[in-house]
């Protein structure tokens, strides 16, 4: 099996995904409220601090109540850690715009320095 280069200076860091991972919460039981962005952050920190390697959001654009849009709840995920890889498991391509999925995850990887892990189906 080929070894990896070894990363240099300019080289965005790996995302470490770890063993433990959470699916975060963008689907809830109960209503959604103003004020669950701080929830949601304050659950990441914690699942880093646990040892989470990574945090998943799932997507779904039609669903029968209430849920968070993927990407936006990775980004308060990526704002609250700085280790843990973020990802969707999975987007839901065909029901997006490519373009702006494109914009999108590169923005978040950027933003994220380079801890997107971007799932499709």
């Amino acid at each position: 099996m080929p070894s990896s280069p070894a990363p240099t200076a300019g080289d965005p860091p790996s995302p470490v995904t770890g063993t433990l991972g959470l699916v975060l919460p963008t689907f809830p039981q109960g209503p959604l409220r103003p004020g669950h962005g701080p929830t949601l952050a304050t659950l990441c920190r914690r699942a880093e601090d646990a040892g989470a390697g990574a945090l998943w959001a799932c997507d779904h654009l039609f669903w029968h109540g209430a849920c968070l849009e993927a990407f936006t709840a990775l980004g308060v995920a990526a704002a609250a850690t700085s280790r843990a890889a973020i990802g969707t498991g999975v987007l839901q391509l065909p029901l997006r715009r490519p373009s702006a999925v494109a914009k999108q995850a590169a923005s978040l990887d950027l933003l994220a320095g380079g801890r997107l892990v971007l799932g499709v189906g």
